[in-house]
C-alpha cells in the first residue's frame, strides 16, 4: 500500500485533483465527481491547506503535485471519449506537459500511450512524453493509513466521514461479499469498519429469493462481522441500511441494470422487502455492531420525489447526490439532512 503522508509534503504546497479523460463536474448532485471531492476532504483533514479539485479552466503545471483519477471513462482497461474529443485532446496535452509530481488513484497510469496511438484525433499528442509521464506516475492507494474504513460497493463515498479510508468494490453485491468473506476486505486490523452492500441486492436479486434466505443472509452478514471482533481485526462495526426505494421510471444506464433490467419486481415489493431487511437489522443485538439508518422522512416521500430530491442527476444513476450524503465535503461537517 502507498500512502501520500508518506511523501512528507509541505502541506502549503498546491495539490490538484483532477479526471484523466473528463471534465469534473462542480455540480453537488454529481456521484463521479464525489470521488475527487472525497479525497479533497480527506487531505484537507489532514492539514493541507491548498488542495483543489480542478475544473476545466485550471492549469496542471500550476500544481506542484497533481493526482489523477480514472473516473467512469476507464473501464476494462479501455477509455472512453463520450464523444468529448477536444476537452479529451487538451488533457491528453495538460498530460503530457506536466513536470510535476504526478500520481494515479489506485492503480500507476496505465494504458495512455495506447489510447493515444489508437486515435487518430490525438496524432499531435507527444507520444514519447506520454509514455514517460505514464511511467514516472506513482501508484497512490490512500491518504494515510487510516484506523477506520468504510468498505461496501459503489455507494460507499455516501457514508464516508473524516478519519475514514473508503474500499469500493464496484458491483459488489452483498452475496457476493459474503461468499467472499468480509475478512478478505480487510489488509490488517481496524478500529471500526462501516460496511455497506445490498443495493445491488435490492434492486436486483432479493425477489429471486424467499424471504427466509434474505434473512438468513442478513444473519451471515452479522455472524461475519461478529467473527472479526472475536478474532481482533476490527473492534466495531456499523451496518448501513440499504437506500429507500426509488422511482421507477428514472432513466438508468447500462452500469446500473441488471439483464437488461433496471429493477426486479414491483416498487410494492421491493418496499415491503426493505421493510423486512429493516426489522432484521432492527432486531441486531450486538454491542459492537451499529446500524445506520437513512433520514425516515425520506421514507415519507414518493419515488419520484426521493429521486427529484436526492438521487444524483442527470437522472441516469443509481447513486445518490452528494445532497444526501452523511458529510457534506464542502463545509466538512455533517450534512444537515443527517443531524
Amino acid at each position: 500500500m502507498n500512502y501520500f503522508d508518506y511523501y512528507n509534503f509541505d502541506k502549503s504546497r498546491k495539490i490538484g485533483i483532477d479526471c484523466l479523460t473528463l471534465s469534473v463536474s462542480t455540480n453537488i448532485a454529481s456521484h463521479r465527481s464525489s470521488w475527487l471531492y472525497l479525497l479533497k476532504n480527506q487531505l484537507d483533514n489532514e492539514g493541507y491547506s491548498n488542495v483543489k479539485v480542478l475544473t476545466k479552466s485550471d492549469k496542471w503545471d500550476d500544481y506542484y503535485v497533481m493526482i489523477i483519477y480514472y473516473c467512469s471513462s476507464y473501464n476494462d482497461g479501455k477509455f472512453s471519449t463520450f464523444g468529448n474529443y477536444e476537452k479529451v485532446r487538451r488533457r491528453m496535452f495538460q498530460f503530457q506537459n506536466y513536470n510535476g509530481i504526478l500520481f494515479s488513484l489506485h492503480n500507476k497510469c496505465a494504458n495512455i500511450s495506447k489510447f493515444v496511438q489508437k486515435n487518430k484525433f490525438l496524432r499531435e499528442v507527444n507520444l514519447e512524453l506520454i509514455e514517460y509521464n505514464e511511467e514516472r506516475s506513482i501508484a497512490l492507494n490512500q491518504v494515510r493509513k487510516y484506523e477506520n474504513a468504510v468498505i461496501g460497493d459503489s455507494h460507499a463515498a455516501s457514508v464516508y466521514r473524516p478519519s475514514y479510508m473508503v474500499s469500493r468494490n464496484n458491483f459488489n453485491t452483498l452475496y457476493g461479499a459474503l461468499k467472499k468473506g468480509l475478512d478478505s476486505y480487510l489488509t490488517y486490523e481496524m478500529e471500526h469498519v462501516i460496511f455497506y452492500f445490498g443495493n445491488i441486492d435490492v434492486r436486483h436479486h432479493f425477489l429471486r429469493r424467499s424471504e427466509t434466505e434474505t434473512k438468513k443472509l442478513y444473519e451471515e452478514y452479522v455472524r461475519q462481522i461478529e467473527e472479526l471482533i472475536e478474532k481482533g481485526k476490527i473492534k466495531s462495526a456499523t451496518i448501513v441500511e440499504p437506500l429507500p426505494i426509488e422511482h421507477e421510471e428514472r432513466c438508468i444506464t447500462k452500469m446500473g441494470k441488471y439483464n437488461g433490467n433496471s429493477f426486479y419486481g414491483s416498487i410494492e415489493a421491493r418496499k415491503l422487502l426493505r421493510g423486512s431487511i429493516e426489522s432484521h437489522l432492527g432486531h441486531i443485538q450486538c454491542k459492537n455492531i451499529d446500524i445506520f439508518w437513512w433520514p425516515k422522512c425520506w421514507e415519507a416521500l414518493s419515488g419520484k420525489e426521493f429521486a427529484e430530491r436526492y438521487m444524483e442527476k442527470p437522472a441516469k444513476s443509481v447513486h445518490l447526490s452528494r445532497s444526501g450524503y452523511y458529510w457534506d465535503f464542502e463545509n466538512n461537517k455533517i450534512n444537515k439532512e443527517h443531524e
